[in-house]
């Protein structure tokens, strides 16, 4: 596969994932990658009518999407994954997706939650996740739309204590 990019998304597929960001990276096909979402079955097919009528869209488990990413048969296929968290991005690359960076769209407040951004709120297992992608050598970017400037989130954590 040809990854054009790995999203952190709480929201999964919206207008800013449909429109902006799938034409900003050339994606032809769109993987929701997760395992709470996958085992779904009315968010996965909320998601798939939400995505573009012209993009090939699935809702996988990470295990699946990591045996998908590595199948030959797909190999010139440009992609833009989609996950939740920041933990399941972790689980992606832990199942041999390679990047080296990865896109930190949106997350949602929850109680507990520290604000990295306007759009980015995390729970400490959501910084264990990123510091963990980035000892991996991969840089997680704060960035909501892509005309928005690109924010280097462990620097945000650092600044935040976190």
């Amino acid at each position: 596969m040809i990854i054009k990019l790995i999203r952190i998304d709480s929201r999964l597929i919206h207008g800013q994932v449909a429109i902006n960001w799938v034409k900003q990276v050339g994606a032809e096909t769109i993987i929701c990658a997760g395992d709470a979402v996958a085992k779904d079955e009315l968010r996965k097919s909320l998601l798939l009518q939400a995505a573009p009528s012209h993009i090939k869209t699935n809702v996988l488990s990470i295990a699946k999407a990591g045996r998908v990413a590595a199948n030959p048969k797909y190999a010139d296929m440009p992609v833009m994954f989609i996950v939740e968290s920041p933990a399941d991005a972790l689980a992606l690359v832990e199942e041999g997706i390679t990047v080296d960076s990865i896109n930190l769209g949106g997350m949602t407040f929850k109680p507990g939650a520290t604000q990295l951004s306007d759009s980015v709120y995390v729970l400490p297992q959501d910084v264990a996740a990123i510091r963990e992608l980035a000892a991996k050598g991969i840089q997680v970017i704060i960035q909501t739309l892509p005309s928005h400037n690109k924010v280097d989130a462990v620097a945000v954590l650092d600044s935040k204590g976190l």
